[in-house]
């Protein structure tokens, strides 16, 4: 999980937010179960923009899906059916990380928000190879691991493989340094290393921390 800036509002949904919200209440008044219209708050233009945003990724465990993702509210529409339209509210979250945070193993409050200003994941997350855990026993760390099941095999799978691509870098520098008379790390090979660890990346902040020791 890294920190996500929001854009601004996509157009349609600040031009038909309160009609499609009204439609929807109505239709809820006479049946408690119904959902809102994926095809309205998971509009092209919205879903574009949550992609933009996170690059491709889910907002949770930072794995970029192969369908694209899916929109997510995050205070789930049982929860307060008046968000189920709100800019602030949507989500990119694999399909994972979604039918996860949805079994209330943890309240959401008690987790890390990609999208909070105020939050910062890598105080409350880090990783010992594709292994996640809470950073200094951090309890809001523990909770988002929980919540979203980011400690689960196939997770561990897919970070390991990010890793791997990582280590195979690593190697190809370290093989020309040793070639080269063991000389140092030039710029342009440290750019490449650190370039794992850009946003752009899947499981970029893991990258991050695998790259505090691999660019000495």
């Amino acid at each position: 999980m890294i920190r996500v800036e929001r854009e601004a509002e996509p157009e349609i949904l600040s031009s038909k937010r309160v009609e499609w919200l009204e439609k929807f209440l109505a239709k809820r008044s006479n049946d408690s179960k119904a959902r809102p219209d994926s095809s309205k708050y998971a509009h092209r233009d919205i879903k574009d923009a949550l992609r933009r945003m996170s690059h491709g990724k889910c907002f949770y465990c930072e794995y970029r899906p192969d369908d694209g993702g899916q929109v997510d509210h995050h205070v789930e529409v049982t929860e307060d059916p008046s968000f189920a339209f709100e800019w602030t509210n949507l989500y990119l979250s694999c399909s994972q990380c979604n039918q996860a945070k949805k079994s209330g193993r943890v309240d959401r409050s008690a987790c890390i928000d990609p999208c909070d200003p105020a939050s910062a994941p890598d105080e409350h997350l880090t990783f010992t190879d594709e292994m996640i855990r809470p950073r200094h026993g951090s309890s809001r760390g523990r909770d988002t691991i929980r919540k979203y099941a980011l400690d689960s095999q196939l997770l561990d799978l897919r970070r390991s493989r990010a890793l791997r691509a990582l280590e195979k870098a690593r190697a190809v520098v370290r093989d020309r340094q040793i070639a080269e008379g063991g000389r140092s790390i030039t710029q342009d090979e440290r750019e490449i290393l650190l370039s794992f660890g850009q946003a752009e990346r899947p499981f970029s902040l893991m990258l991050r921390v695998a790259l505090r020791g691999l660019t000495g």
